[in-house]
């Protein structure tokens, strides 16, 4: 009976991995929205990080990039 039962539940957590990876890809995707905003760069462009204006974008498209990456 027991085994049985554990059978059962064996087959449940095969979907385990994959809701892990959605969520898991989910906050970079979420994230790499912001850098896209004009806040987002002057705000590093005020903490002083160089050429702002083209690395924050850059950075939200590896993001992007790297949470489509995990969700495949």
């Amino acid at each position: 009976m027991t085994e049985t039962l554990l059978q059962d539940h064996r087959h449940d957590m095969n979907y385990l991995p994959l809701i892990g990876r959605f969520f898991y890809s989910f906050l970079f995707i979420s994230a790499s929205f912001d850098h896209f905003t004009s806040q987002a760069v002057q705000n590093a462009a005020a903490h002083g990080a160089p050429m702002a204006a083209i690395l924050v974008p850059l950075s939200g498209l590896m993001a992007l990039a790297g949470g489509i990456t995990i969700l495949l």
